[in-house]
């Protein structure tokens, strides 16, 4: 159905005037908290995308998946991740994989926004974190991108790739292995310049063309690195906690990393205003999951006695500041609560009516409607989301469901039915009064009705309830 939706508007395109056709800009962070925007209340300094926010709209039921791979999987197929082969995380280049939902690498059979774009006339530039396939097959230019910069692997120290262990972290420049300098290099601001190279050239070269930028920062994600300048602007913001064993400067670090990326994203959108392009211009600023509180102390990787942001050093920043990032909301990256899966999508196009710094608490939107949208845009058709952000409609009754290492979820209007990892019952939220899923439902029928939806849906799919990630990794051995 989604192919044939494709078609329907490549078929249409030949009387859509290319000026009117919007660029699209795409800015995906890295397991920034639900409320980590200083507009959200949070001291935490982002005033590049605070300006986008107060000039364009906010979605506040801005669904992904519970992790990156899945959710770098939907936005760039439209389908959900077990469809697209990425019910979880790539396995390392070379390791023993079955085709499916869980083969660690995007689907063959699927076309990709970039793919589209690129047929519909785009150009398609991606600089930052790819995190959707490790062998050279699957790396961006063979899925529709035809300049690429970026990490192909997961999470990274911030100033070199350290070696060793079976996720050996690959950079690469288009199709050739790149290594970073040994001094100077710091990866957030690389993948803003690249991306600002990439947008110069274009523009400088075929300003009539559209282009589409997609700029993955691993930003915030850990280990919790900046430069101590960047740190030391954020003295004495934060109260530490004793009672969570929580450091102030552990925070700050991370508040770091966010101003830093913010000030990339501010440098993309000043280029684009400078240059007379960001009036037509679609930019969608978003995370791909929620703030994470994985403890990764037994990596090895932090050197005794290092200060935190440095290069010897690799920490997280913790379950209490993770929930400091996600309030008010429950849960963290990799369970289905709302903390997980729930984001705030910031848009800004004027030509597309997409301004005016309006907050849309209603609407209900996942990652899956950002490529259609996406498309639309660009061939001149319709997409509900597109509808949502002019304000010409809301989407308020949606289905979503979701399934990750062992968590479930399912919601379908104002209900969100719940299940953790374990032997443990389903759990009923009415999302519309209690986003903050504190307050459990008492309505045996309507979870067993939502249970079953449940299971057809995974049947459907092929996600697996009880998803065990250490089998998974035991292809390695």
């Amino acid at each position: 159905m989604r192919l044939l939706l494709i078609a329907l508007l490549l078929a249409g395109c030949s009387s859509f005037e290319e000026p009117a056709r919007p660029n699209i800009v795409i800015v995906l962070l890295d397991d920034l908290g639900y409320s980590d925007y200083s507009a959200s209340g949070s001291k935490i300094r982002t005033p590049a995308i605070d300006d986008l926010a107060a000039n364009g709209v906010s979605i506040d039921q801005f669904y992904v998946m519970p992790r990156c791979s899945p959710t770098r999987a939907a936005l760039l197929t439209g389908e959900d991740p077990h469809v697209a082969g990425l019910g979880f995380l790539p396995l390392p280049a070379g390791a023993e994989v079955s085709e499916g939902p869980y083969q660690g690498y995007l689907n063959t059979d699927l076309e990709t926004l970039p793919e589209t774009l690129h047929r519909l006339g785009y150009a398609t530039y991606m600089s930052g974190k790819w995190h959707l396939g490790e062998a050279p097959e699957h790396w961006p230019r063979r899925r529709g991108f035809e300049r690429y910069f970026g990490l192909i692997s997961g999470a990274s120290s911030y100033y070199e790739l350290l070696e060793g262990g079976p996720f050996k972290r690959t950079m690469v420049e288009n199709d050739t292995p790149w290594q970073p300098p040994s001094e100077g290099f710091y990866m957030t601001d690389a993948f803003t310049d690249r991306a600002l190279a990439y947008l110069s050239d274009h523009l400088n070269t075929q300003p009539e063309k559209p282009f589409f930028l997609y700029l993955a920062y691993t930003a915030p994600h850990w280990p919790l690195h900046a430069p101590e300048a960047e740190i030391a602007s954020y003295d004495d913001t934060f109260e530490a906690s004793a009672a969570a064993n929580a450091d102030a400067d552990l925070m700050a670090t991370y508040a770091a990393q966010v101003t830093i990326a913010d000030r990339g994203i501010g440098r993309v959108l000043d280029l684009l205003r400078q240059r007379g392009a960001l009036e037509n211009s679609l930019v969608l600023v978003f995370s791909d999951n929620g703030a994470s509180a994985e403890d990764i102390s037994n990596r090895g990787l932090h050197r005794a006695g290092a200060s935190v942001g440095t290069r010897d050093s690799y920490l997280s920043y913790g379950e209490h500041w993770a929930t400091v990032s996600n309030a008010p909301l429950r849960g963290h990256k990799g369970s289905t609560l709302e903390g997980g899966v729930r984001t705030p999508l910031i848009a800004h196009w004027p030509k597309g009516a997409v301004t005016g710094g309006r907050v849309d608490h209603r609407s209900v939107v996942s990652v899956q409607d950002i490529m259609p949208a996406a498309i639309a845009a660009a061939s001149g058709g319709d997409a509900s989301l597109l509808d949502v952000l002019n304000g010409s409609a809301e989407t308020p009754d949606r289905t979503l469901f979701w399934a990750h290492t062992g968590w479930r979820a399912l919601r379908d209007g104002d209900w969100k039915a719940v299940k953790a990892p374990g032997d443990v019952p389903w759990q009923l939220y009415k999302i519309s009064s209690d986003p903050e899923e504190s307050r459990p439902v008492e309505d045996p029928a309507r979870i067993q009705a939502m249970a079953d939806r449940w299971q057809e849906w995974s049947e459907s799919v092929g996600a697996e309830a009880d998803f065990d990630p250490r089998q998974y990794y035991r292809k390695l051995r």
